[in-house]
């Protein structure tokens, strides 16, 4: 998430949104995660795992990554390195 976390300080005024969805967790705990790890980009819970089921996710994380007309261009399982993520936000049209 270190990652995650650098991209949406460095992309977040070019139009980048980074969203995390966490799984079915408690909402006081992940407030509490992201408080201990500097996270500052926006989360939402995902109560009943819908959005987990309508993404097919197998693992965590998995990252879905859209263009600007809303199209999903990438959707990879697993951490990634920053380099990885800004070659998926190019794949995106990031310039």
């Amino acid at each position: 998430m270190p990652a995650i976390e650098k991209l949406h300080k460095a992309y977040k005024d070019k139009g980048v949104v980074v969203l995390g969805i966490d799984d079915k967790e408690d909402v006081k705990v992940v407030q509490e995660f992201y408080k201990k790890n500097g996270m500052t980009f926006p989360t939402a819970v995902d109560a009943k795992g819908d959005v987990y089921e309508h993404y097919g996710v197998t693992g965590i994380p998995t990252t879905v990554v859209y263009d600007r007309k809303g199209r999903i261009v990438a959707q990879v399982v697993g951490s990634r390195g920053e380099q990885e993520f800004v070659s998926l936000l190019r794949k995106a049209g990031l310039k």
